[in-house]
């Protein structure tokens, strides 16, 4: 038996027009096999720790930052330290681990050799991930409206995938919620040039009038 995910719509707002924007951050249909959609009860066990987030403000006069941070089922000890220089970090803040693909996800496969037929370049030094899981995740996030976590699913997927212009289209739909017009601007120009997509072609359009 298979399963059937319609995927939510992305409603996006632009200030030099009043007419709403639709753009699909996934496919419009996606087939998952029944075996890699997560049971309900597992869901129960696992939505506390990726729903709920702890929101962190920092103003220093010159910059102002507000970041999500996922809160785990499990717990865990959060340390936030705000410095003028990088010396000494080199990634800051929490990262979300996502599942990496089994044997039986048929929907990674099938995404993954979607991917690597276009000459895409999979980053082998990155974490393993299941691709139809990230979708999954991501669709929820977007569903709650928790933007940050949906742009830490996306960071992460493209850490492993970092020419996926599903994804990158993604992100820049985020990226222009969370108001960071610039940033989304980009992302959607680095999308475009992997795989053009009119929909976006538009929206380009309507950002840089």
């Amino acid at each position: 038996m298979r399963i059937v995910l319609l995927t939510g719509a992305l409603l996006l707002g632009c200030s030099s027009s009043h007419k709403p924007y639709s753009h699909y951050l996934l496919d419009p249909q996606v087939i998952i096999p029944e075996d890699v959609v997560e049971r309900p009860e597992k869901a129960e066990l696992s939505r506390s720790g990726s729903d709920r987030t702890v929101k962190s403000r920092w103003n220093d006069g010159q910059t102002y930052t507000e970041i999500d941070i996922p809160v785990l089922a499990s717990g865990q000890r959060i340390v936030i330290e705000h410095r003028t220089d990088k010396a000494g970090v080199k990634k800051p803040g929490p990262r979300i681990v996502l599942p990496a693909p089994s044997s039986t996800d048929t929907g990674h496969l099938v995404m993954h050799n979607a991917y690597i037929s276009k000459g895409f370049q999979e980053n082998p030094k990155a974490p393993e991930i299941s691709l139809s899981q990230a979708r999954i995740k991501l669709d929820e996030a977007v569903k709650l409206n928790n933007h940050g976590l949906a742009l830490q699913i996306i960071e992460r997927t493209l850490d492993r995938y970092p020419s996926h212009p599903e994804f990158l289209r993604a992100k820049g739909s985020v990226l222009l919620l969370l108001g960071e017009k610039e940033k989304a601007i980009e992302t959607y120009e680095s999308a475009q040039d992997l795989e053009p997509d009119p929909s976006v072609d538009r929206k380009l359009r309507e950002l840089n009038p």
